[in-house]
């Protein structure tokens, strides 16, 4: 799930009923890289020089980035940027229905691509890759790892709140990267995931 606990229903969720998109493969989504490919040889090489890297400091701040839903980060995030502006009550709940809309359904489409491909999790391909924060629930060895619901929620959230805060696109765009390298520096996703 966004918040890193795994899914113990995950093919489930990929059927939930979408609400913007006509299906759960209305937007295609790349296969990933082969198990023995080139590039996923050089993201496994990435991400245990990363895990090398790490330091209290930064277990820290993936703590915190993982201490909540995905989801709250954006919503929080929506919130701060619809004050700040002194939107109305209205515009506010007029924004969180159509942020949270397109976070459901991206989070449909991205379980439904997850059991698509079926993607080895880390712990499976580079059992040496330790995440600072464990995965919990049915255990990560059955947690399927492309594409990331991280990602997806990111990319949604900048997408819908650029559209209502054009001039924030650069700061949203930013903070969708920097939590990208989060995920990369918790040992919880391949660069390819996200």
């Amino acid at each position: 799930s966004a918040s890193g606990e795994v899914v113990s229903d995950g093919p489930k969720v990929g059927q939930w009923q979408t609400w913007v998109l006509v299906s759960d493969s209305e937007i295609p989504v790349p296969a990933p890289p082969a198990e023995t490919s080139n590039q996923t040889t050089a993201e496994l090489a990435e991400l245990r020089q990363l895990q090398q890297q790490r330091s209290p400091i930064t277990n820290t701040a993936i703590q915190d980035y993982h201490a909540v839903p995905a989801t709250q980060r954006w919503h929080d995030l929506a919130f701060a940027l619809a004050r700040a502006e002194k939107q109305s009550l209205n515009r506010q709940a007029y924004l969180a229905a159509i942020l949270h809309t397109a976070l459901h359904d991206a989070v449909v489409a991205t379980w439904a691509a997850k059991y698509q491909f079926n993607r080895k999790p880390l712990s499976q391909l580079a059992p040496d890759v330790t995440p600072v924060v464990p995965i919990t629930g049915v255990g990560p060895s059955s947690e399927v790892s492309y594409p990331s619901e991280h990602a997806a929620i990111a990319g949604t959230a900048v997408g819908i709140l650029t559209a209502f805060f054009p001039k924030d696109e650069a700061n949203l765009k930013a903070t969708a990267a920097e939590l990208g390298q989060t995920r990369l520096l918790m040992g919880a996703n391949y660069r390819s995931d996200i």
